[in-house]
């Protein structure tokens, strides 16, 4: 988070040259206009200016102490803006300024990486702020700034590990300025803490918010699947799809829940959409496949599956083997049969399958030779009543 932009552009009201000599409020003057035109020129001549009134009046003090603040401010020397801060909150100031300097002081310490101390003096101001305007110009401000050191707060907490105080000091911010980056920031801190309806509360204001961000639809999803809102979250994420503001890595999770909700001709759709950015996937096209055959669109499936280049894919095999042979495309079925007997020469199921795909290809010599070598158990039987028909065909 930075704060640079805003803080460089405070001014503290300190009155410094007030009840001091002619001469100090001409030098002090003379040194004010020399640090916006040079700043590292000045910067020598205003920390002697400062040692030449260390020791006179508070307010001759609270005088070199400010231009030394400036002075650091600008030439974003942020340790020393901070030591010269502190020290104006050692001396008499009203309680706007201390105000000032709280919010200044908590800035600075961020800036440094000093989150504790930061929050610490983000706190003080908070606790201190005084809600006395009457005009509706000064309530507005003031409850933006509010926000901005509630924000300010809430980033401390966050980076010393103090999350449940960040989200509290987030829902304050937002409650009194709503943007998407505080919304972002608090988002974060849910999901960080496992605060799963939170973060489903509050994505859905962001979906609301801004329906054209892709991203905030799929979180919603997301968030929804991970509570076990399967319906919840296909509805999000088909809505999201229809409008194309899914993104593309997400049409795989659509299409998953929808094979899961028994929609499987929807889930084809989905996919057939995408096949052409997504088809070398590892496990689309058998995701496509399974939802082709759960439809009962077994041709569109064995094509998919033939055109596949995906060796990764382990069932692939196995599937356009029994989708050939249950379409009744003989020597497909033998050819992928051979393979995956190859693959997997344990399971004589495959054995037993590709004789009866020669079988019914009017290979009976070749079906009876592979029936003979069938001995698994559970398959030998059937085996042998293939041998006998066979037999009875050829005798």
């Amino acid at each position: 988070m930075n704060w640079k932009n805003k803080w460089l552009l405070l001014t503290l009201i300190l009155c410094a040259t007030s009840a001091v000599s002619a001469n100090m409020q001409q030098r002090y003057q003379q040194l004010g206009l020399l640090l916006q035109k040079d700043p590292v020129a000045a910067l020598p001549l205003i920390e002697r200016f400062k040692k030449q009134h260390a020791n006179g009046s508070p307010q001759a003090q609270k005088a070199g102490h400010y231009l030394l603040l400036q002075a650091c401010i600008t030439l974003q020397k942020y340790a020393c803006a901070t030591e010269e801060s502190l020290a104006l909150l050692t001396l008499p100031v009203t309680s706007q300024q201390k105000l000032t300097l709280y919010k200044l002081t908590a800035q600075l310490l961020f800036q440094q990486k000093q989150y504790q101390q930061s929050l610490d003096y983000a706190k003080q101001w908070l606790d201190f702020t005084p809600n006395t305007s009457n005009s509706e110009e000064d309530q507005t401000r003031e409850t933006l700034e509010r926000a901005q050191v509630a924000t300010l707060a809430a980033y401390g907490a966050y980076h010393t590990g103090q999350l449940v105080n960040a989200i509290d000091f987030m829902v304050a911010a937002i409650a009194l300025e709503q943007t998407e980056q505080r919304q972002l920031f608090l988002l974060t801190l849910y999901e960080q803490r496992q605060m799963k309806p939170e973060a489903e509360s509050l994505l859905r204001t962001l979906v609301h918010l801004y329906p054209d961000n892709p991203l905030y639809w799929e979180r919603l999803g997301y968030n929804l699947y991970q509570q076990d809102k399967s319906d919840a979250a296909l509805n999000v994420l088909s809505s999201a799809f229809k409008a194309h503001r899914l993104p593309l890595r997400s049409v795989t999770l659509l299409a998953r829940l929808l094979l899961n909700a028994n929609a499987p001709a929807r889930a084809a759709v989905v996919l057939e959409q995408n096949l052409d950015r997504l088809g070398e996937k590892t496990g689309y096209r058998s995701m496509l496949a399974q939802a082709y055959l759960l439809s009962r669109q077994q041709r569109k499936a064995l094509k998919l599956l033939n055109e596949s280049n995906d060796s990764s894919q382990k069932n692939t095999l196995a599937l356009r083997s029994q989708l050939a042979y249950s379409l009744g495309h003989w020597p497909e079925a033998i050819q992928f049969l051979e393979q995956q007997i190859k693959k997997e020469p344990e399971n004589q199921y495959w054995l037993l399958l590709q004789s009866l795909a020669y079988y019914e290809n009017n290979q009976l010599e070749k079906a009876r030779t592979l029936l003979e070598k069938v001995t698994q158990k559970e398959y030998l039987a059937s085996a042998q009543q293939w041998i006998s028909q066979i037999d009875y065909l050829t005798n």
